[in-house]
């Protein structure tokens, strides 16, 4: 990872910090894992925001495809 990436993860990461004492799930049990795993560390949360907007991209994409298959 080359240094502007890092820097550009590390002001995201800033921009979608959860004010203290917040969840940011519903999910208890989604909640434990990513405050273990990701925690405070903003690199982590800005590779996670990164991989849960590509997840949201392709989701959006499937459904578009998904659609058009009774179309041909």
């Amino acid at each position: 990872m080359n240094r502007d990436e890092t820097t550009r993860q590390l002001e995201a990461a800033e921009k979608l910090s959860q004010p203290e004492g917040q969840d940011r799930f519903t999910s208890k049990s989604l909640q434990f894992a990513y405050d273990r795993y990701i925690g405070a560390d903003p690199v982590r949360a800005a590779s996670f925001e990164e991989e849960l907007a590509n997840e949201r991209l392709f989701a959006s994409l499937s459904r578009g495809l998904n659609g058009k298959r009774g179309d041909a």
